[in-house]
């Protein structure tokens, strides 16, 4: 089988009124509402889905673990470019796990976070052009077929990054020049409350990959990314034996 895909770009100026956007109540002000003009239009190959007995949950992560490491169910934050290597510890990582219960810091309301427990998020204050990603380890996967990954965020304010999912192919975590097969994106302020995504995952058998869910477009101003409850259906894969994320 094959699907068609449409990639869009959003342009600079894009934004809208009140009316037709809402008015950001942290900002205190309207939200740019992202203008997308159609980029490329690509045809790609899907295969069947995954059976329900090939179903794996060793990706799956509500964040409620390891917390001090900012390594959560097997997913694990990058560090700012140029880090020596002996200041990487986990205060430093991109991605953090924040306690919802806490307060009402990073961009949300305690209305936003009632319930939570724990979440990641991604601070862009002063990171301009970045790209810190949350990675799996190393998986295989078991057989050709698709099934999904479901995730929630929060993406709200006017200056909000993207947000991209990619599969990674290759089992050297060092290469920056692997194959890279982006699965699906968001750009901007979405809405102004949690909402689900669902991403569509092409397994080769016997492929070596990482997924990663990557931010985009950072501007220096400080905006927020929330990521939480990473659940997979129907995935042929495992983990590649003493395999980490990086």
């Amino acid at each position: 089988m094959f699907q068609l895909v449409l990639e869009g770009i959003i342009p600079a100026n894009a934004s809208c009124s009140d009316e037709e956007c809402g008015y950001d109540v942290y900002f205190g002000s309207s939200t740019e509402h992202p203008t997308v003009a159609i980029h490329s239009l690509t045809l790609e190959l899907i295969y069947e889905r995954c059976e329900s007995s090939d179903g794996s949950d060793i990706m799956e992560c509500s964040f409620e673990t390891n917390i001090s490491e900012s390594t959560a169910c097997e997913w694990t934050s990058s560090y700012p470019p140029g880090m020596p290597v002996e200041a990487q510890i986990s205060y430093f990582r991109d991605w953090q796990s924040e306690n919802s219960g806490v307060g009402t810091m990073y961009g949300v309301t305690q209305q936003h976070l009632r319930g939570r427990g724990h979440i990641m998020t991604y601070n862009s204050s002063g990171k301009a052009g970045h790209e810190p990603y949350l990675r799996t380890s190393l998986l295989v996967a078991t057989k050709n077929c698709t099934c999904l990954m479901n995730f929630t965020h929060l993406m709200r304010g006017p200056k909000t990054p993207c947000l991209q999912v990619n599969v990674l192919y290759g089992a050297d975590i060092s290469d920056d020049s692997r194959e890279k097969e982006p699965r699906g994106s968001l750009c901007g302020h979405q809405v102004e409350y949690w909402r689900t995504a669902t991403i569509t995952i092409n397994l080769r058998q016997n492929a070596t990959f990482q997924i990663e869910i990557r931010a985009r477009n950072v501007s220096a101003s400080e905006s927020f990314l929330h990521v939480d409850d990473i659940v997979f259906e129907r995935c042929a894969m495992k983990k590649l034996s003493n395999s980490t994320g990086v």
